[in-house]
């Protein structure tokens, strides 16, 4: 072939997505960036020039992503047939914030979900520019830095007005500034509203900005909430808002204290996710609310085991106050030995059972079957799945109820 290599477009990528990869454990590598030079020059430039932008994106290489967006505005009807294709982007906090992207961002008028670590006001003033004509953008996933003050991006949120779902994280100062800037004037579209506000630190603890968002908006087709922050149960504002708002069906909380706030306001809490180490103790269970169809626990030791033990003797004694149709159990430990596991397994063995003979379906974390294991021997066991079955060494075993 004279000398010459030719590559598929998928090869050519594959190539380029180890190199920025290895670009991420070398620092000083310019390898991605001189590939990127030549898959650029060559005649399949086009072909790959979407695909690249995403990987470039994703990977958070920032060199690659300005030389790549300075040749391809070379040809801007291409250009703008790629930025109008675009339905999603990943972008990473390396990326963020830069001028190129600012620019890529205010071409994508069709885009629909965006999902960034971080994100700055000049980022979403482009979003929301190129979405103000067709309000296409359906999905918001980002961080905000606010430890400057700046609640310009808050502001910029608000005007979204065809968002559904929102996944916001708020880093903070100390004693910040209340984000009474982030509400809207007309009712909010969304369906899915989650908050993470593990890094807030305010001199007055009983009111954050996501309270303040929550008193001053309106969220009248909200079926899905999920709050994370340090507090250690509701506050009287957020009380407040779940009790405007009894429609809501999916809620992820952080502490089972709170449960008992839950049920005297969401008749129609169908789904229930625990991500909490609280203990479960039968009063607490008593106060599920009866529309519950699925629960979800989340453990991170395998001490509280327990707390997984206290409900499934609640539902198998049939004494619970809902009917569940799924029961998933999340979390992964070891077992320090064969005695611990034969001593433990048994209640749950059983309890599985009375629940799979009442037609309730338990579910390890993927969501799948959980496995039940077999046959206890000196440092072996032998687990069972739906689909296989396999000798896996005591010391090393993960169960993920």
């Amino acid at each position: 072939m004279n000398g010459k290599v030719l590559l598929v477009p998928e090869l050519w990528l594959v190539i380029f997505e180890y190199l920025v990869e290895e670009r991420a454990k070398d620092y000083y590598s310019t390898r991605p960036n001189d590939f990127l030079q030549i898959i650029l020059v060559c005649k399949q430039w086009k072909t790959l020039a979407q695909p690249l932008l995403y990987r470039c994106l994703r990977f958070g290489n920032r060199e690659a992503l300005d030389r790549f967006l300075l040749l391809f505005q070379t040809d801007s009807a291409r250009c703008l047939q790629i930025e109008q294709s675009i339905r999603s982007l990943t972008v990473r906090h390396t990326v963020a914030r830069s001028r190129q992207l600012s620019q890529l961002l205010g071409h994508c008028s069709n885009l629909r979900e965006y999902k960034a670590d971080l994100v700055g006001a000049a980022d979403l003033s482009a979003i929301e520019q190129a979405d103000s004509s067709k309000r296409c953008l359906e999905r918001l996933d980002i961080g905000l830095d606010l430890r400057g003050w700046d609640l310009a991006p808050l502001a910029l949120i608000g005007s979204l007005t065809g968002l559904q779902h929102l996944d916001l994280e708020i880093i903070c100062d100390r004693g910040g500034p209340l984000a009474t800037n982030l509400n809207s004037a007309d009712p909010w579209n969304l369906l899915h509203l989650r908050y993470l506000g593990v890094t807030e630190l305010y001199s007055d603890a009983n009111v954050t900005p996501f309270e303040t968002f929550l008193a001053r908006s309106r969220f009248p087709n909200l079926e899905k909430l999920k709050i994370i922050y340090p507090q250690t149960s509701f506050s009287p504002a957020i009380q407040d808002f779940l009790q405007t708002h009894p429609h809501i069906e999916d809620l992820e909380l952080y502490s089972a204290s709170d449960i008992a706030a839950v049920r005297c306001v969401l008749p129609s809490l169908q789904t229930l996710v625990l991500q909490t180490d609280s203990g479960l103790d039968a009063a607490l269970i008593e106060n599920f609310p009866s529309s519950l169809r699925h629960i979800r626990l989340m453990f991170s030791s395998e001490q509280n085991l327990g707390h997984g033990i206290e409900l499934f003797a609640a539902l198998g004694s049939g004494s619970c106050p809902f009917h569940l149709d799924r029961l998933h159990m999340g979390g992964e430990w070891t077992w320090r030995g064969a005695f611990e596991l034969r001593s433990k397994r048994a209640k749950w063995l059983s309890r599985a059972e009375d629940l799979r003979n009442r037609g309730i379906a338990m579910l390890d974390k993927n969501g799948d079957d959980a496995f039940t294991v077999k046959e206890i021997m000196d440092s072996e066991a032998l687990v069972q799945t739906p689909k296989t079955q396999a000798i896996v060494p005591v010391d090393q075993m993960f169960l993920c109820y």
